[in-house]
């Protein structure tokens, strides 16, 4: 299937949705806010797009007959770490956590006006951009059996790499990573990892805590290096 290209100077984003009218008004006006565009109307199509232009920004649909988002997204993060944007008409929590644990950036439910979209492409767009500038201590040894390697986005367990992070997680973990021993509070967390005058929770936070916790801990369930100073926020304990 031929994909559906607008071309011009910006950041080349991908729109993967079965609903044509509605992925035309998205190349429409993101291709006005200067982004180039490619749209792909089915899963499979989407995935060769992705893998042959590498584009800045995935924007999913869920629901599509075939190969669906959940899976588009999964295929994606097993070999790239490419901001993605998931659409769905689903609002209940169980389906946002999915989403957000197979490494979406942000999601955005159906029916949404054009002003918030374009908002949360330009916010996840810059977010993407500020956390490939990593800070200057971008390789933590933390005991004999935990290093944190940012500039590799990945954790080093028993000297072996565990799943890579997702661009939230490795923003998050490195705002950690920098004030290393320190309480982080939660509003520092949520500002430097969603930016300035965030909409998100200390539940959305709490929620990519969890991962890393999955990738980190040896016992999620009773973490020794990602602490939970309760009331305040979070610190990455360096001395066990």
């Amino acid at each position: 299937m031929e994909a559906n290209v607008s071309v011009s100077g910006g950041k080349l984003i991908l729109v993967i949705d079965d609903d044509r009218d509605l992925a035309e008004m998205l190349r429409l006006a993101l291709t006005y806010e200067g982004y180039r565009v490619v749209v792909a109307n089915e899963g499979r199509d989407g995935l060769r797009q992705f893998y042959q232009i590498k584009p800045n920004l995935v924007i999913v649909d869920i629901m599509m007959p075939g190969m669906d988002g959940w899976v588009v997204c999964e295929r994606i993060r097993e070999l790239s770490d490419a901001p993605m944007m998931i659409l769905t008409a689903r609002t209940d929590e169980s389906e946002v956590t999915r989403g957000l644990y197979l490494g979406a950036d942000d999601y955005i439910t159906k029916p949404f006006s054009m002003s918030e979209f374009l908002a949360r492409v330009k916010a996840v767009l810059r977010r993407s951009q500020e956390s490939q500038r990593m800070p200057t201590q971008s390789f933590l040894t933390i005991d004999s059996r935990l290093s944190i390697d940012l500039t590799k986005r990945r954790v080093i367990v028993h000297g072996r790499p565990v799943q890579a992070l997702s661009p939230t997680e490795l923003r998050l973990l490195s705002v950690l990573v920098a004030r290393a021993g320190e309480v982080v509070p939660f509003e520092v967390l949520l500002e430097q990892v969603w930016g300035l005058g965030t909409s998100k929770s200390t539940d959305h936070l709490k929620t990519y805590i969890h991962y890393l916790r999955n990738k980190i801990e040896e016992n999620p369930a009773r973490p020794k290096y990602i602490v939970t100073e309760r009331g305040l926020g979070y610190r990455l304990q360096i001395k066990n």
